[in-house]
């Protein structure tokens, strides 16, 4: 049995620079559209958000269900394994700080927090910052971005350097607006929900 469906959902984006989005806690995955991949997340209880038009799905774990980063990330390693195709996986937490992993299959081709500084304030954030330390030392931020721009070559469309380090920066109001922003260069816009 699934959670009941909540009824805040992800953030949309914000026609102005002038409001302010609060969400919750959320963990989404966005990979290819392959059969494999929907047996296995919907077996997991994720719920699709929706299809991007060039094959892209959107997935969310139930946010009343609470999965340690760690879990997370080794989840989606597996599933990538699994279906052999991209993956981007995004964690937010409570508007606080973001946690991005990139991956090739199984291979991590990028790991990244957003809004770095408000991270230690929170269990899982300080496991997020010393993952992405121990994977590419106290040059992150560089390695991430590299790794993103080398993902987005197979996203709808390719990011430049300075693109992935306008979202690494820490001045966002919320991470919700970084993962948007690079779901958005990407050229994989979350679906518009569907409310129910």
């Amino acid at each position: 049995s699934t959670a009941s469906t909540p009824t805040t959902r992800v953030p949309l984006p914000c026609p102005s620079r002038n409001c302010a989005v609060v969400s919750t806690t959320y963990k989404q995955v966005v990979l290819g559209a392959s059969g494999a991949a929907s047996r296995v997340l919907t077996a997991s209880s994720a719920r699709m958000l929706g299809q991007h038009p060039q094959g892209w799905v959107h997935w969310e774990l139930p946010r009343r269900s609470h999965v340690y980063l760690a879990d997370f990330e080794e989840w989606v390693r597996r599933i990538g394994e699994e279906v052999n195709e991209p993956v981007l996986a995004l964690h937010v937490e409570t508007s606080d700080y973001g946690y991005i992993v990139a991956l090739h299959g199984a291979e991590v081709a990028a790991r990244a927090v957003v809004m770095a500084e408000s991270a230690p304030d929170f269990r899982e954030g300080i496991w997020a910052l010393r993952t992405v330390t121990e994977y590419a030392g106290e040059g992150w931020r560089d390695a991430a971005m590299r790794g993103l721009v080398s993902w987005a070559k197979v996203a709808p469309r390719q990011i430049s350097t300075e693109e992935a380090r306008g979202i690494l920066r820490d001045d966002w109001i919320a991470p919700e607006d970084a993962v948007h922003e690079l779901r958005r260069l990407l050229g994989l816009e979350l679906p518009y929900p569907t409310l129910r």
